[in-house]
């Protein structure tokens, strides 16, 4: 069924109520989601042709938490508990600048449930059904065929006016492993430059939603590698194209079956920040090198201040990008390390909270060079060494602390550490 029995009942009660049922439909994500068998998290629904009066009813009945066009929230008692319901007004947009957030949003008795759905973006989600028949599909732009077919498709021309769909075609296209329809790839083509006018913030915002729906999140750069998209936003990733890897055609490829292997393992979104820009070093071999890309680990870290600052990174996906470039290298020479590197490495990657992001990017790499799973010594000695660094110094060590400098009680304290190591591993 589309929607919980019980909350779809108490929905029709509740709409009746207020006169609008037979103008109100469930739209978007919910539909979709529903014809490819899948569970939505949510209900969103549009009434259409909204006179002054309804309105007020509306506005007096339910919450309004829309800025720039109306939209309402409302509970209702579904079979596993309470549920939140979006309600938004059926709306006309007209672009009034370059910029995507440059519209003028028209409502009222006049706009139709075909108005609204015209200015949806992909056929995909521009689809809806009565809610007081959820036998019915209103499909005006062929997205059930598109859905069966695994395309995306934009809906009209108007998809143009905000070039923040570029990403968000990509972004469905990795979430669903769906192909992206010719005429789609072309217009996306005439938005690279409108894309510049788009905020760093929500860039990021789309990076974050593919890495945590996504499918195959490769999916997501090389749609914007065939819309001439990639070099805008991403233009490091855009540099790996074509250059020489040993294990593979090009960096890029490489980097784009570690993302997708990295996603495999169910990994965090913040690992994939890692698994994207684990390479980028590789941008500075010098072309006598290649196939090889010596220090490349370190090259790398270089670039990750402007990484940082194109777009808008959180402190804690920095880490993440900077300890997977410095020491996703480093990991496989575990077994050959000495204690004390060993137990410094793990020390400060558990301070900053990236080592288990790490050793994910690290599988990730291996498996991608046909190397094979991580040795189980370095998981050994990386376990042992986490629990060696959690050990309170024993009382009877730190009295004999007295009197000496800073540096000495941290040679000793060192000292101490790898000689537990050695123990647990003995």
């Amino acid at each position: 069924m589309l929607i919980d029995q019980t909350l779809h009942k108490n929905l029709v009660q509740r709409l009746d109520d207020l006169g609008i049922l037979e103008q109100t439909y469930i739209v978007g994500g919910t539909v979709r989601d529903h014809l490819l068998g899948r569970t939505s998290c949510d209900v969103d629904i549009v009434v259409e042709k909204v006179t002054e009066s309804q309105f007020h009813e509306l506005s007096r009945a339910f919450k309004l938490i829309g800025e720039d066009f109306p939209v309402f929230t409302f509970e209702v008692e579904a079979s596993d508990g309470i549920e939140t319901i979006e309600l938004a007004v059926a709306r006309k947009e007209r672009s009034t600048g370059i910029s995507h957030t440059d519209f003028e949003t028209e409502f009222g008795s006049g706009i139709s449930l075909e108005d609204d759905l015209s200015r949806r973006d992909i056929t995909i989600n521009a689809m809806a059904v009565p809610v007081n028949n959820l036998e019915h599909v209103v499909d005006l732009f062929g997205g059930v065929n598109d859905l069966a077919a695994g395309i995306i498709k934009h809906t009209t021309d108007a998809f143009a006016e905000d070039p923040l769909r570029v990403f968000r075609v990509a972004r469905f296209a990795a979430r669903y492993d769906f192909k992206v329809d010719p005429t789609t790839i072309e217009l996306m083509k005439s938005l690279v430059i409108a894309t510049d006018s788009i905020s760093e913030e929500r860039i990021f915002s789309e990076l974050q939603k593919v890495f945590s729906s996504a499918q195959k999140p490769s999916i997501f750069f090389r749609v914007l590698r065939e819309s001439d998209n990639l070099s805008m936003w991403f233009p490091i990733l855009s540099l790996l194209i074509g250059l020489p890897h040993i294990h593979e055609y090009d960096v890029f490829e490489h980097t784009m079956n570690v993302i997708d292997n990295v996603r495999s393992f169910g990994s965090s979104t913040t690992t994939l920040f890692g698994a994207v820009y684990h390479d980028i070093g590789k941008i500075f071999t010098d072309t006598e090198s290649l196939p090889r890309h010596i220090g490349h680990d370190i090259s790398g870290l270089t670039l990750v201040p402007f990484l940082a600052k194109r777009l808008k990174m959180s402190k804690k996906v920095q880490y993440v990008i900077n300890d997977c470039i410095e020491f996703h290298l480093i990991i496989n020479r575990i077994p050959e390390m000495r204690p004390a590197k060993i137990l410094k490495l793990v020390k400060n990657l558990c301070k900053r909270g990236t080592l288990e992001d790490v050793l994910c990017l690290v599988r990730a790499d291996r498996l991608s060079k046909g190397m094979g799973e991580i040795d189980s010594v370095v998981f050994e000695k990386i376990r042992v060494a986490e629990l060696i660094n959690k050990k309170q110094v024993p009382t009877d060590l730190q009295k004999s602390f007295s009197g000496k400098t800073g540096v000495v009680i941290a040679s000793i304290v060192e000292q101490w550490r790898v000689s537990e190591f050695k123990i647990a591993l003995a």
